[in-house]
Formats: structure tokens, C-alpha cells, sequence
């Protein structure tokens, strides 16, 4: 990400993602993010209040079946850090011609020395559509400028997000 100013940073990313069903595919897609944070003290401790805009899924299968498309999704969101937990909530809004729906989730990230997070979170969608309803597990790693994320969905096995999986490579500046 890039800091516009202390409050607002914008970004850019690039996810790759294996799904795996009856036959698997290969995505690579990018993503614009935006996030303003606004701290406030409570007492000793720090807190700050984010929010945040992402589009995503700018690109597609590098391979696999046919029907199965890579929706371009817009995302809104808010969090509330409470140390060392952050409590977070997602509304997203599918634009792929394929699918059109809307999903959510909620999730909590626990952070180690801002060095080490460990996530977990539940989305809830359209089951008939791309995003349907599943867990996510997920681990991060920030350092000096580099962040890699790795995550592992929980899904019912027809899902198409069942045992689905994804890394993400980060530059934070």
C-alpha cells in the first residue's frame, strides 16, 4: 500500500488461487484496494477505526473448465482494533457477468507483534452463484515492506470454494 497521508493508503494486489473439485483450475487475478484509518486512544491502549474498499478479481482462470468464471467483486468493509484483535466486517457486491449477487462475512484477526496474523472467518453468500457459504483459515506475514498471506476455505463438498486455497504477495510502503 501506499500512504497518501497518516489516514489514507491505497494499494494494489496480486492473488493466485487453486480450486479443486471434480476437475481444478488456476486463477491469477489483481486487485485496487483503498483504507482509511482512523485511531483514537482508549485509555493506554490503541484503537483505531478502518475502512476500507476493494475491487477485486480483475483478471481469470489461467486454465480449467469452462463454467467456471472469476467474478470481479467490489468489497466495503469496517474494523475495529481492539489490541491485539481485530473484529471485522465485509459486505461484497459481485459485478462478473456470470454472477451477480451479494455476500458478507465477519471474521477476527489476531496479530504478533504486527509481524504475525492468524485469521478466521465466516462468508455468507448466494449458494447458487460463486460465492457460497464456507470457514476461512488463514495466516499472514508482514516484513520490512514485503506481506504474504495464505489461506484455506471450509466448505461443503459440492461447494466450489471446498478445500480452495490462495496466496497473496504484498508490498506495503
Amino acid at each position: 500500500a501506499y500512504r497518501l497521508n497518516d489516514i489514507v493508503a491505497l494499494g494494489l494486489t496480486a492473488d493466485y488461487a487453486r480450486f479443486v473439485r471434480e476437475r481444478s483450475g488456476n486463477a491469477f487475478s489483481a486487485g485496487i484496494t483503498a483504507q482509511a484509518v482512523v485511531p483514537f486512544e482508549r485509555g493506554e491502549n490503541y484503537s483505531a477505526l478502518r475502512l476500507g474498499a476493494k475491487l477485486t478479481g480483475i483478471g481469470g482462470f489461467l486454465d480449467g473448465p469452462a463454467e467456471m468464471k472469476l467474478p470481479v467483486a467490489f468489497a466495503a468493509g469496517a474494523a475495529y482494533d481492539l489490541v491485539p484483535c481485530l473484529a471485522r466486517m465485509e459486505e461484497s457486491v459481485l459485478l462478473g457477468l456470470a454472477a451477480r449477487g451479494v455476500e458478507g462475512g465477519i471474521g477476527m484477526e489476531y496479530s504478533l507483534m504486527q509481524l504475525l496474523q492468524f485469521r478466521v472467518g465466516y462468508h455468507g453468500g448466494e449458494s447458487r452463484l460463486y460465492y457460497p457459504d464456507y470457514f476461512s483459515l488463514g495466516v499472514g506475514v508482514r516484513f520490512m515492506h514485503l506481506c504474504f498471506d495464505a489461506g484455506y476455505t471450509v466448505a461443503k463438498k459440492a461447494s466450489p470454494m471446498h478445500n480452495a486455497y490462495s496466496f497473496t504477495i504484498g508490498l506495503d510502503f
